[in-house]
């Protein structure tokens, strides 16, 4: 799946850009807060791909209902395991909420990208009694 290609495409560029800004600010990025934060997003993305292995060979409104699952699996998925990050004290508090929140609008786009060929692609429902 697409998914797979494009969010941890998405979680290198945004890391790298967001190291290189930092640094030109003359801030410390924080890389391990960062690194948590982009294992935190990696497992979430994962996790949003379950429905759609589910609903493979489906009709469309069964497609695109694992699509809306899928994208509320990614937030809540994110939000589950940042709790944990920051109530273990796995990462500091501050530094790893911006690089999640960045890791999470640079994968939420990537995730809407791979959905929509995916509806595309199944097969439209047939109208209850109709065949």
């Amino acid at each position: 799946m697409r998914a797979f290609v494009l969010m941890p495409l998405m979680i290198v560029l945004t890391a790298a850009g967001g190291w290189m800004i930092c640094r030109a600010m003359g801030v410390d990025p924080r890389v391990r807060d960062m690194l948590t934060a982009a294992a935190v997003c990696m497992l979430a993305g994962a996790g949003s791909a379950v429905p759609l292995v589910l609903t493979r060979g489906s009709s469309q409104l069964a497609v695109v209902q694992a699509a809306l699952v899928a994208t509320m699996i990614h937030l809540f998925g994110m939000l589950a395991l940042a709790l944990v990050v920051v109530t273990t004290h796995l990462a500091g508090y501050g530094a790893f909420l911006y690089w999640l929140m960045a890791f999470y609008f640079a994968t939420l786009p990537a995730l809407v990208a791979a959905l929509v060929p995916l509806i595309k692609r199944a097969q439209p429902a047939h109208p209850a009694g109709k065949n």
